[in-house]
Formats: structure tokens, C-alpha cells, sequence
């Protein structure tokens, strides 16, 4: 029963530092050549949390162009940024795309207000 409990504890870890599959009905991929810098609106759907390694790092959405891309934020980029929480029109670097979480993700690697 012990060795139970730690798994269903160890489970249910990993899926509150995983990103909501909520960012996952809109996410498109980019179609140009990364890093990209996008001028649009962020919305922070999931407020910086650490993950499994103690990085912090939060989720949403950025939607630029007419297009929504699944985001993810690490946490010293924004809080450098000065967003509020909810967060805000900016302008954003796309760094790398990983389909980790079974869709297209970007890191945003800088990210300042407009």
C-alpha cells in the first residue's frame, strides 16, 4: 500500500508541473525559422510554478498574427518583463519548439512589454 502511495504522490507531481492540456486546443506550430520575435498578446494560464528539477517556469498562450502558440515562460524571463500576472501585449522571442506534452510548445527565451 506504501509503495502505492508514493507512486499515485509521484504521479500526480508530475502532472501539476506539467502545462494544462487546456494550452493544447489551440496550439499551432510556427511556420518560420526560429528564434522568432513576435509582437502579440500573452496570456499566462498557469503562474510560475518549479518543475520536477526546481526551475520555475510558467504556461500560456501567445497570440500573434492570428495565431495562438502554446508558450512557455521561464521564470527569471518573466519576471524581467514586469507583466502582470495575468499578462499582457508584448513582444517575445520564440526559442525552441518541443512537442513534450503531446503538442506543439515554445520557450520564450526574452520577452519585454509593449
Amino acid at each position: 500500500m506504501r509503495a502505492f502511495l508514493t507512486c499515485l504522490c509521484l504521479a500526480a507531481a508530475f502532472a501539476l508541473a506539467a502545462p494544462s492540456t487546456a494550452l493544447a486546443g489551440n496550439a499551432e506550430t510556427y511556420e518560420g525559422t526560429l528564434p522568432a520575435d513576435l509582437d502579440g498578446d500573452l496570456l499566462i494560464e498557469v503562474a510560475p510554478e518549479a518543475d520536477e528539477d526546481g526551475a520555475l517556469f510558467a504556461y500560456g498562450t501567445l497570440t500573434a498574427g492570428g495565431k495562438d502558440y502554446a508558450v512557455e515562460i521561464p521564470g527569471a524571463v518573466l519576471a524581467s518583463a514586469g507583466l502582470p500576472a495575468e499578462g499582457g501585449a508584448v513582444k517575445a522571442t520564440l526559442g525552441e519548439m518541443t512537442e513534450e506534452f503531446g503538442f506543439p510548445m515554445y520557450r520564450i527565451t526574452a520577452l519585454s512589454k509593449r
